[in-house]
């Protein structure tokens, strides 16, 4: 089943909301090892864990700060330990190689592991910001994204629970979960991947009156979109009496070409999910 529906905003950008088949279910990335070899760990509800260790399996990091401070290589895995919670910002600012990406994902058993930026303040509100290219984020959950503050166009197009700088390519976002996030995920490198997440339950204003919530919003060229859930992504009321929608195409923040997008087996649902969904991240 097919159903297409754009909406034209008077700012120009085009808002395609989209509904296509429906998907498999999300997979899971919980591991309860990684690959020998150079394996960091992040846990921040472990007694043991510290900030100024070594990032080991008995002695992980702790916090967003020691993760952001430190250097990673092609091929490398960050673990982040299921049941941990993290606030403010992961900065993804090394390069993996192609073939050797560096990849974020969880190990141990229990909920994802949890991230949220509540302050628009704070790296634009983003919870995960991605700068470098060949990355992978697996299996994570980003929750309650901020509302955009008062500023351009650029400054509302720099939002997203999840943000690829420009520069940072041939990334991969999959089987992770984004919830009640203005921009869930913002995609503005190239030959990106989204795949296999469940993005949902955001009735909230990216910026009132008139900009409502986008699931995936796509600025760069060469992007794939495929197989993800997305669930009530729709504001009521405003300037256009709702605006929102799965998917938008808006290049603005670079002036780029958008070029080369493929999307495909994604399925966009409204509010009547809404209570079996529920408000938590459940991946």
């Amino acid at each position: 089943m097919f159903f297409g529906h754009m909406l034209h905003k008077a700012s120009g950008a085009i808002c395609a909301l989209v509904l296509f088949m429906a998907s498999p279910g999300l997979g899971r990335a919980a591991k309860d090892t990684l690959p020998a070899g150079r394996s960091h760990y992040v846990n921040s509800s472990d007694p043991n864990a510290d900030d100024s260790g070594p990032g080991t399996k008995q002695r992980p990091w702790k916090s967003l700060a020691a993760v952001n401070a430190h250097t990673f290589l092609p091929g490398d895995f960050i673990c982040f330990a299921r049941g941990s919670s993290y606030t403010g910002g992961l900065v993804i600012k090394d390069s993996g190689a192609p073939g050797r990406p560096i990849t974020f994902t969880n190990c141990g058993t229990g909920a994802a592991p949890s991230f949220a930026n509540p302050d628009f303040n704070v790296l634009n509100g983003n919870a995960i910001q991605i700068k470098g290219s060949y990355i992978i984020v697996d299996g994570f959950c980003v929750n309650d994204g901020p509302e955009a503050s008062s500023g351009g166009t650029g400054t509302v197009l720099r939002s997203g629970a999840v943000f690829i700088e420009k520069g940072g390519d041939h990334n991969i976002i999959r089987n992770s979960e984004v919830k009640n996030s203005p921009i869930g995920v913002n995609v503005q490198g190239e030959y990106s991947v989204i795949t296999r997440n469940h993005l949902h339950d955001c009735t909230r204003f990216l910026r009132a009156p008139g900009w409502g919530p986008i699931a995936v919003l796509i600025g760069n060229a060469n992007t794939e979109i495929s197989y993800n859930r997305i669930a009530n992504y729709v504001a009521t009321g405003g300037r256009y009496g709702a605006d929102g929608g799965a998917l938008e195409i808006d290049p603005r923040l670079y002036n780029l070409q958008v070029h080369d997008i493929n999307i495909h087996h994604n399925y966009s649902y409204g509010r009547s999910e809404e209570r079996r969904v529920g408000k938590e991240c459940r991946s």
